[in-house]
């Protein structure tokens, strides 16, 4: 996570949490990083992580990503929404699907159209467009996880208003524009 923000001279500060620094990985490399801060559970209270204190008010230039276990998520995520962080500012990658997966299918059907080739396909209740993409022999070669917690598929909506599905994407985000990138290469 810090390879590429260095590489690119880009500014961040890393908050790493664990329940144990016995048990922390990459603890070696991350102690002598001067952008990380270790928080960990079985440390002194002042070090633990707050959302005020750590990662202060929202700013328009500033993003917060947060992965980890649901809870964990959950607790940083609603932890930052109560402090004014909007939505669209917090980006979320979780290590495996939420328990209601149904939740991330269900709805009424919607018809996506890929604006370089045309090609229009419906996407049933019970499916997921890149599912359906897949089977209709479109390349999109941006997916991971297939689950819908990877974050690999974020990109740019061209037009319409997204029906998102799944615990990552936002209104301005969804899987289109990698469809159309993959079918002109």
């Amino acid at each position: 996570m810090t390879y590429a923000p260095e590489a690119g001279g880009a500014e961040y500060e890393l908050h790493y949490c664990a329940r144990s620094r016995a048990e922390s990985a990459f603890l070696d490399e991350l102690e002598k990083n001067p952008r990380v801060r270790l928080h960990f559970d079985d440390d002194p209270d002042g070090q633990r992580l707050t959302i005020a204190a750590d990662l202060g008010p929202p700013d328009p230039h500033t993003a917060l990503y947060v992965c980890g276990p649901g809870g964990f998520m959950d607790f940083v995520i609603s932890s930052a929404r109560g402090a004014g962080w909007p939505a669209e500012a917090i980006l979320k990658e979780r290590f495996a699907p939420v328990e209601d997966t149904a939740a991330h299918t269900a709805g009424a059907s919607f018809r996506v159209r890929l604006a370089r080739s045309g090609g229009e396909y419906e996407v049933k209740d019970g499916e997921s467009a890149l599912d359906v993409l897949l089977t209709s022999g479109v390349d999109a070669p941006l997916y991971s996880s297939r689950q819908g917690i990877c974050g690999e598929c974020i990109v740019r909506v061209l037009a319409g208003e997204p029906d998102h599905r799944d615990d990552i994407l936002t209104k301005s985000t969804g899987v289109i524009e990698a469809v159309e990138q993959a079918e002109t290469a």
